[in-house]
């Protein structure tokens, strides 16, 4: 046995150092390079970096694509660079951003987007902007369906654009579209069958042309042909089929003269850890070079320095997490070797481009496991013996004892990534990050840096809190500067204080609240429709006077009335309704006046919008939160101290969608149409991540966040449950019973002995509770020694209360309560029957730590954030 083990030792070594020889017999890495973090800027579910150039100006469009909240309508931006940094240069409303493109007619500068959906409505107007000497203004409207990409080319001095259409709401089956510039405008030139088009790609090769298109799904499969349309004087017609697996993009490129072409395979029918492909042109046609492997490909980025080729890909995510490494590669004479890994959080672009000599590289982060609300980088290419200017924002420049040790990187799917999310607030910063999977993680560190102009670099990282039990956290400091953004990232820590996991970073910029409205639904001839007007960490705000104006579709909506929540009991709402200079759209101003009434806390709805539906047929409304105008009014919060100087305000607006047959109504998760405990325990089974049925829809996440703080908990469960019994939700008589006291409530598992191999028990208990109703309970256990959780079972306290719980089978255990009645003082909450190791050693202590919590009333309100 030991002479074949150390054959099989012998063996690999040897293959390695042949395969180190056949990079040396071809061309030496260039290893005296590499890119790094130069800028970030805070995108909302970034899709789609375009760089381009007009005169002598140099610009980034982010195409963003949805919130974290789910709603698709929101500002794309425009960044211009000032000769150190891309700033903010125009804001363009979008709905479901996919893609940019940039192009010239006739030396006229235009910039086309792909919108790609609203709500679940795919059937969405895509634009096409026209530069007019300063800014982008509409050109024209082009209806498109589920619009992914835009190619722009020219043949003969004709103007071309094709459109890649994905899907129609019912099918992926439908035709893409290439239009033809008629000297005016783009008019229809030819109609190509496809399936779940992702993007087109346009090459020439010997004065031939050639249109690639991406298909990912036709209904049954990912495993499907793309295909290769060849230009035969008139229109595209079929060339070649390559067979590929949810593909998400073609790459073109030239090495030496030979034309190559990458497909980025996002993923087969099983997992999204395959291999994208590249292709070689044989004179033919092209064929398999190199096959590497990816995670969830979302784009291949080609780009050539020094006359060596490189190609970057987006790695999406691994199917567990989306912090993983996208990786940059460099041609070595005969194939394409790993030259860098570039951390990245569910990337789905890269934009390679040039200013002034130096090469720069934007990855589009979407989502970085926790919020769409991330940090989009651009990288810099910078010689090992240069300093980059700005400095690098993920790996500061502090001191060793003030600087995180690690940057967000690929983490083992047995451990739980980090996820920080950050909010602004009135008086603080909420931080709010998860618990990991190690039963010895005691406590965390937690940093922060100041981001140079919001979108610029960061000042070194300090550490403002040490030994942090909760995974929440307020940073209150007086410090904090209103406008100016803040950056955080937290460690997780042993008590030795080395480091377990380290999180991502979130930015924010504070002093700021957030008022944002959902996307809801409702079917034609439904009366008391009820859309909630949330607010976000209004940590202690005072409101001494309100006005918010919304816009919506009058022949829509009608109706309207106001109703008082958990947070504004206390708060006396008036309303009226008034037309508008825009055609249909009639304007509700709201207004509230209360100067000794108790502070807000947390998040929530601030009121609830009750409402018919007018509309005989499908349409949709806008439900529009107005930005205050000087002179003319708008959406405005003042505190009774200062009356004179509003608070800032972040505002989201949402959109109202008429269907012939609408589901999901608020608390109605498995969307029968009337709010039942079936749905309650929907909601628990989401708060705890249950899969099946997690993740939710967004029309699940409207239905299921009823106490309007963005998320599906067990708050929401208790107050589906008491609607399920008493068909009205709760709402407190009085607010003055906040949930900001002085009490101490304990929680704690109890000590067990067992045997190994059998199931042993344990209780959750809690003492000196005060109007609980439900909670959410993170438990970590040493998975080598506990086998797995049998069961959870109620307990005699809580046997009128419902229960969900969810094993990740990596030792971390998330249990959900939630009831319709509030109970009090010394509580046996849930027994935990878990089996036993049958080779663990007798005498061996087992940790088992309560790692987390959040514990809520029957009126949807977090003791913590309360």
């Amino acid at each position: 046995m030991t002479k074949f083990v150390v054959s099989i030792i012998l063996v690999i070594l040897i293959l390695s150092l042949e395969v180190l020889l056949s990079f040396g017999k071809n061309l030496d890495l260039v290893n005296d390079s590499q890119f790094v973090e130069f800028q970030s800027i805070l995108t909302v579910g970034a899709i789609d970096w375009e760089y381009f150039s007009i005169e002598a100006n140099h610009y980034l469009a982010v195409a963003n694509y949805s919130h974290s909240g789910g709603g698709k309508t929101i500002e794309s931006k425009i960044y211009q660079w000032d000769g150190t940094q891309f700033i903010e240069f125009q804001s363009i409303l979008t709905t479901g951003a996919d893609d940019w493109k940039f192009f010239m007619v006739d030396d006229t500068p235009y910039l086309v987007v792909a919108n790609a959906i609203l709500n679940t409505d795919y059937e969405r107007d895509s634009e096409i902007y026209q530069w007019d000497g300063t800014q982008f203004v509409k050109f024209q409207t082009i209806a498109t369906f589920g619009a992914n990409d835009w190619e722009s080319f020219a043949i003969n001095d004709n103007y071309y654009l094709a459109v890649a259409n994905a899907t129609n709401n019912s099918t992926r089956n439908i035709n893409s579209i290439i239009y033809q510039w008629d000297g005016t405008q783009f008019v229809e030139f030819q109609s190509v069958a496809t399936h779940g088009a992702r993007e087109w790609e346009f090459f020439t090769i010997d004065n031939t042309h050639y249109l690639a298109v991406a298909n990912a799904y036709n209904d049954v499969t990912r495993s499907i042909d793309s295909i290769i349309y060849q230009w035969n004087g008139t229109q595209f017609i079929e060339f070649q089929s390559i067979a590929t697996h949810g593909a998400d993009s073609w790459e073109f490129f030239m090495i030496d003269n030979i034309p190559y072409l990458a497909v980025a395979n996002f993923g087969n029918d099983s997992t999204p850890n395959i291999n994208s492909v590249i292709y070689q042109w044989d004179e033919t046609q092209f064929v398999e070079l190199q096959s590497i492997a990816t995670h969830g490909a979302r784009e291949w980025e080609s780009f050539t320095i020094d006359n060596i080729c490189y190609l970057v890909v987006a790695n999406s995510g691994d199917g567990n997490i989306n912090n993983i490494n996208s990786i940059v590669y460099q041609w070595n004479g005969t194939q394409f070797v790993e030259y860098q890994a570039i951390p990245t959080h569910g990337a789905r672009d890269w934009q390679a481009f040039n200013i002034d000599n130096a090469w720069y590289i934007a990855v589009a982060n979407m989502y970085d496991g926790a919020s769409r609300i991330t940090n989009s980088k651009i990288y810099r290419r910078t010689a090992s013996d240069e300093t980059p200017t700005p400095s690098p924002t993920s790996t500061p420049t502090s001191t060793p004892t003030s600087t995180p040790t690690s940057t967000p990187t690929s983490i083992p799917p047995d451990i739980v990534p980090l996820n920080l999310t950050v909010q602004t607030g009135y008086q603080s910063i909420l931080l709010d990050w998860n618990s990991t999977n190690h039963p010895d993680v005691t406590n965390y560190r937690i940093y922060r840096s100041l981001q140079e102009g919001g979108t610029g670099s960061m000042h070194s990282f300090d550490i403002i809190a040490n030994n942090i039990s909760e995974t929440i956290y307020f940073d209150e400091d007086d410090t904090l500067q209103p406008e100016s953004t803040y950056c955080y990232q937290i460690e997780a820590m042993f008590p030795n204080g080395e480091i377990f996991v380290t999180s991502n970073i979130a930015c924010i910029k504070f002093g700021q609240i957030a008022l944002w409205i959902p996307d809801t639904q409702a079917e034609i001839g439904q009366t008391n429709v009820i859309v909630p007007v949330n607010i976000r960490n209004a940590n202690g705000l005072q409101i001494g006077a309100t006005d918010i104006w919304l816009d919506y579709d009058a022949t829509v909506i009608e109706s309207i009335s106001i109703s008082r929540t958990a947070l504004t009991t206390e708060y006396a709402w008036e309303k009226n309704v008034i037309s508008t200079d825009m055609e249909n759209i009639n304007r509700v101003k709201i207004a509230a006046i209360q100067g000794d009434a108790p502070p807000l806390y947390g998040n929530g709805s601030l009121f609830w919008l009750t409402f018919d539906v007018k509309a005989s047929e499908t349409m949709t409304s806008p439900l529009n939160l107005k930005d205050f105008v000087i002179g003319v009014g708008g959406s405005t919060i003042y505190t009774p101290d200062n009356l004179f100087e509003a608070i800032p305000l972040v505002l989201e607006d949402g959109t109202f969608f008429v269907r012939e047959q609408a589901q999901y109504i608020l608390g109605d998760l498995n969307g029968n149409g009337v709010v039942q405990a079936a749905d309650a325990l929907l909601a628990l089974q989401f708060a705890v991540s249950k899969t099946p049925p997690s993740p939710p829809t967004n029309e699940q996440k409207f239905a299921g966040d009823v106490n309007g703080n963005g998320a599906i908990e067990s708050a929401d469960a208790s107050m589906i449950l008491y609607y399920a019994a008493y068909n009205q939700w709760a709402i407190p008589d009085s607010n003055t019973a906040k949930l900001e006291n002085n009490q101490t409530t304990t929680l704690a598992l109890s000590d067990v002995k067992a045997l190994h191999g059998e199931t042993a028990q344990t209780t959750l208990n809690a003492t000196n509770l005060q109007n609980f109703a439900g909670g959410l309970f993170i438990i970590n256990y040493d998975d080598d020694l506990i086998q797995y959780v049998d069961s959870i079972k109620l307990t005699n306290d809580t046997n009128s209360f419902i229960l969900e719980f969810y094993d990740n089978g990596y030792g971390q255990l998330r249990i959900a309560l939630a009831g319709n009645t509030h109970l009090d003082g010394d509580v046996a909450l849930a027994t935990i029957h878990f089996q036993l190791d049958p080779v663990a050693i007798v005498g061996t202590q087992i940790s088992l730590q309560l790692a987390d919590s959040q514990l809520n009333d029957l009126h949807g309100r977090d003791f913590v954030t309360s």
